[in-house]
C-alpha cells in the first residue's frame, strides 16, 4: 500500500521523493505549496500520482467547477469528489453535479482526470448501497477508486467499517475500483488494509503526533479539531524531525507489511509502570493482534483472534 503524506507547505521536503500526493485545496493559498505542486506535476508527471482533495474534512470544501479547474492547473491524476460527511444522498448529489461539468462541452479541452468517491453512509448497509450506486455509473464516467473517508468509523460506529468496506468492493467487484483509505485511523487497521490489498492511504499524522510530541506508534487518538489546530501550528513551528522521520518510516514499514512478516512487532510502550508490547501476526483469518505485558514471551502464534 502506497501512502501519501500530506505536509504543510513549511514541511514539503519530507514528501519529494514519493510517488504518491495528496493535494490539500487549503494549502493552495500558499503560493509556495502551490508553486511546488504545479511544478512537479509538470516535470514528474509520468513518474507521480498527484491526488486533488476536495477540502471537505478541512472545512473548505470546492465547487465541482472551481475543483476541477484547478485540478486541470495543476495536472492531477485523481480528483476527489465533493462529499457530506456522514450523507449518503448529499454526497451522491455533488458527485453527479461534478460529473456533470466535467462532461460539459466547454471542458472538451482540459484534461481528463480519474475520479475517486468517498463512500458515506450512517449503516454499512447505506454504504454498501451507495458503493452499488456508484459502480452503476462508473462506466464512461472515469469513475477508477473508491475513497473510504476515516470519518465512517464515526457516522457509522463501527472500527471496523473500512476494512469491511474494502473487502466488499473487492469481491464484489472483483478489481474493476481501487481503494483508497482517506486518512489514518489506526496502526491495527494500516496492516491489516495494506495485507488486503488497498491502493494508497493519505495522511498527515507523522507530522501531527510529532507535533504534539508523540510517536506515531503510541496508539493516541486525535480529535479532528485537535489535528487541525496542530496542522497549523506546524507553519510556523516545525515539530522535532528526528520524530517525523521515525514516525514516517514506521508508517511505510506499516504500509508495506507482508504476509512473511511472522511475528510483526508494532510497538512498545509503557502502561501503569510496565512495558506492554504489540505483535501482530498473520493467519488464514487475516492479521490478528495482542499485548505481551513485561517478562512475558512473545510465541510465534497466539490463540484466538486479537483483531483491534
Amino acid at each position: 500500500m502506497e501512502i501519501a503524506l500530506i505536509a504543510p507547505p513549511s514541511l514539503l521536503d519530507y514528501v519529494k521523493n514519493r510517488e504518491y500526493h495528496m493535494v490539500l485545496p487549503v494549502y493552495l493559498k500558499d503560493s509556495n505549496y502551490y508553486r511546488y505542486y504545479y511544478e512537479r506535476t509538470s516535470i514528474l508527471a509520468p513518474v507521480v500520482h498527484t491526488m486533488l482533495d476536495c477540502g471537505a474534512y478541512e472545512g473548505e470544501a470546492l465547487g465541482g467547477s472551481e475543483l476541477l479547474n484547478l485540478a486541470h492547473d495543476l495536472r492531477a491524476d485523481e480528483v476527489i469528489s465533493p462529499d457530506t460527511m456522514g450523507d449518503a444522498v448529499a454526497s451522491y448529489k455533488k458527485l453527479t453535479k461534478l460529473l456533470s461539468y466535467r462532461k460539459h462541452p466547454s471542458r472538451a479541452h482540459k484534461r481528463n482526470f480519474h475520479i475517486m468517491v468517498p463512500v458515506q453512509g450512517r449503516s454499512v448497509e447505506e454504504c454498501y448501497a451507495f458503493v452499488d450506486r456508484v459502480a452503476a455509473i462508473a462506466a464512461g464516467n472515469a469513475i477508477k477508486t473508491f475513497g473510504l473517508p476515516k470519518c465512517l468509523v464515526e457516522t457509522t460506529s463501527w472500527a471496523e467499517i473500512r476494512i469491511t468496506l474494502l473487502r466488499y468492493i473487492q469481491e464484489r467487484y472483483e478489481g474493476a475500483f481501487d481503494v483508497h483509505l482517506l486518512g489514518y485511523n489506526s496502526h491495527g487497521e494500516t496492516l491489516q488494509a495494506a495485507l488486503r490489498g488497498a491502493r494508497s492511504m493519505d495522511t498527515s499524522m507523522p507530522f501531527v503526533v510529532a507535533a504534539a510530541g508523540w510517536s506515531l506508534g503510541e496508539h493516541k487518538q486525535i480529535p479532528r479539531d485537535r489535528e487541525l489546530d496542530l496542522r497549523e501550528a506546524m507553519t510556523s513551528t516545525p515539530p522535532d524531525p528526528e520524530l517525523v522521520k521515525g514516525n514516517i518510516d514506521l508508517l511505510d514499514a506499516w504500509a508495506h507489511i507482508s504476509s512473511s512478516d511472522q511475528p510483526y512487532l508494532l510497538t512498545s510502550s509503557p502502561v501503569d509502570g510496565e512495558t506492554i508490547t504489540r505483535a501482530l501476526y498473520v493467519g488464514e483469518q487475516g492479521p490478528e493482534s495482542r499485548m505481551f505485558h513485561d517478562g512475558e514471551k512473545i510465541i510465534h502464534k497466539p490463540e484466538g483472534n486479537y483483531n483491534d
